[in-house]
């Protein structure tokens, strides 16, 4: 069966290549090496297509499993591989977010990724709950959502539609130009709430292109010389405040406990 995501494969291609795209992949990379123990890891990227994440973390020797439901999404992450020397470290497995259950063991993954993924899912308190439940105690589940607090702003400041941007001050949903869809719009805050719901420690936040999506003059963004200045502002911007409050993607990374919180445990027996 081909998925939407499938027929809309060769725009988010061209989204990739993009230097908006670059940087998504580039700062996503930089906050996560922050959080990554110095050791090979196993990692579960979920919903991660074509494998831009992916192929980052096996390329530094993580064995990295791709979940997704584009089968040509993941053909061509193996292809990927191929090209990049580290195929015997990518696996991947066609089949739904709301299946991990069935593709992923209890406590199997040191990492989860779900990039740009949950604003796509209809129930997404499950599909935490069953992330949190694969990964191992201690580890790491990183998530990238499209932050609303942007929408505003780059209405206004990079397109000039005031009115536009009245409207999205506490719009519910936004359009992901991409796949043609109006998809939730997820708080970092909302999301934080969340992931602590699912059982994970409190999340550090990080911002992704606090800048780059306000800038119109999308040509110098193509000079090699000026993303090169624009990549080391944007990740100096990542970790403070007031930036990554309204940067484009909200980038939440959290622990796993190591052990039960006292609230979560069963009661002993009297």
């Amino acid at each position: 069966m081909v998925s939407e995501f499938d027929r809309h494969l060769d725009a988010f291609r061209r989204y990739q290549e993009t230097p908006w795209g670059r940087l998504r992949y580039e700062q996503v990379a930089t906050n996560l090496a922050r959080h990554l123990p110095h050791r090979p890891l196993r990692v579960l990227d979920v919903g991660g297509g074509n494998g831009l994440d992916a192929l980052h973390l096996a390329a530094l020797g993580h064995h990295v499993t791709i979940v997704d439901t584009s089968q040509a999404s993941l053909d061509e992450a193996i292809t990927l591989a191929g090209s990049n020397g580290c195929a015997e470290l990518l696996e991947t497995r066609l089949a739904d977010i709301e299946a991990l259950a069935g593709v992923a063991a209890e406590g199997s993954f040191d990492v989860v990724l779900a990039h740009n993924v949950l604003q796509y899912v209809p129930g997404r308190a499950e599909v935490l709950a069953a992330m949190v439940s694969v990964l191992a105690p201690g580890g790491l589940l990183s998530v990238l959502v499209p932050n609303p607090a942007s929408d505003p702003l780059i209405a206004a400041v990079r397109r000039g539609e005031l009115a536009e941007a009245i409207r999205l001050l506490d719009a519910p949903t936004w359009p992901a130009l991409t796949y043609n869809v109006e998809v939730d719009a997820i708080t970092a805050t909302e999301l934080a709430a969340d992931m602590i719901t699912a059982g994970l420690g409190r999340p550090v936040r990080y911002g992704v292109r606090a800048v780059c999506d306000l800038i119109s003059d999308d040509e110098a963004e193509h000079d090699p010389q000026f993303f090169g200045e624009l990549l080391r502002l944007e990740n100096l911007l990542a970790d403070r405040h007031p930036y990554l409050e309204t940067a484009r993607f909200a980038h939440l990374i959290a622990l796993k406990p190591k052990t039960t919180p006292v609230s979560q445990r069963s009661p002993r027996n009297c």
